[in-house]
């Protein structure tokens, strides 16, 4: 599947000056969703709140974050709570949220995306072999995390990729511009590159849902949506999404990670485990950076990193 979606992307790679974008730049359902993103982003400055908002709604698609620290928290949910591998999840937590709070305060978030291949899959890993000694039960869910994430984040690159929206940030310059933010960094007003156009659809909202329907799934109750609906409304709020843009990736993850649950259509009981996960993360790494490479041009004007 994951070479087959590879080759699709390729053909047509060479550089067009004007992308071709879905939704139809311009068109009935285009201007429809941006006038609803536009009262969205505009509806309720949130000022110092902005912190909270920041991690839940950048979390859900950062590696480290989303691939090593959240199937861990997920582990310690589902094993004894008052177990060791609780408190390794809860210190790895703070750490994180201290790191992010001073990368955020100082202009540089986005040192959490660049993380080197090796020490990615190492954090992984680790994660998976404290989720495993945890219990079984934590060990299947956060192998069940891990995978839907995965194959939720190839089917939305996958459409990123061939879509090619701009972002609401570069498609309503004029109307985000003017809108104050406490945290105006993390907003993606000066991005340029390659991420300009993949707005569509959202894979921080899409692993927001993979997070909400592993807890939901498992009896956390309607509750459990609450990390959907604030990945969602993160990704709207800081400029980076279209309200059709997490609608979709939300749907992709929810629906994925459905299908995939244990005992589930698709997926045996007793399936997921330290195997599995391990598995699934050398898959899903090698095919994510080779999908990378194979993105399509830019236009030239966007084509710097920063702006």
């Amino acid at each position: 599947l994951s070479c087959t979606l590879i080759r699709t992307m390729s053909n047509g790679a060479e550089d067009d000056p004007i992308p071709v974008s879905f939704p139809k730049r311009g068109g009935a359902l285009d201007r429809l969703d941006k006038r609803l993103t536009n009262m969205i982003s505009t509806f309720l400055p949130l000022g110092p709140a902005e912190w909270i908002l920041s991690m839940i709604g950048t979390w859900f698609g950062i590696p480290v974050t989303s691939m090593a620290l959240l199937p861990l928290l997920l582990a310690a949910r589902a094993a004894e709570p008052d177990g060791p591998h609780v408190y390794v999840a809860a210190a790895f937590l703070l750490i994180t949220m201290a790191i992010w709070f001073r990368q955020v305060s100082s202009g540089s978030a986005d040192a959490f995306y660049r993380v080197a291949k090796a020490h990615l899959f190492i954090l992984v890993f680790s994660s998976q072999i404290l989720a495993h000694f945890a219990s079984p039960s934590a060990s299947e869910t956060a192998s069940w995390y891990l995978n839907s994430y995965f194959l939720t984040q190839l089917q939305v690159l996958f459409l990123k990729f061939k879509c090619r929206r701009m972002r609401p940030a570069h498609s309503m310059p004029e109307e985000l511009s003017k809108v104050p933010r406490a945290l105006p960094q993390l907003t993606h007003l000066r991005t340029k590159g390659y991420t300009v156009f993949e707005s569509f659809p959202s894979g921080d909202a899409a692993g927001g849902a993979v997070f909400s329907a592993v807890l939901f799934l498992s009896g956390g109750g309607p509750l459990s949506l609450f990390w959907m609906a604030g990945a969602s409304y993160g990704r709207v709020y800081f400029f980076a999404h279209h309200l059709l843009d997490v609608s979709t990736g939300s749907l992709i993850g929810f629906l994925t990670t459905s299908l995939l649950r244990p005992g589930g259509p698709v997926v045996q009981g007793g399936v997921w485990g330290l195997g599995t996960a391990a598995g699934g993360t050398a898959a899903f790494l090698a095919c994510y950076f080779r999908m990378l490479k194979v993105r399509r041009e830019v236009p030239k004007q966007w084509k710097a990193k920063e702006g």
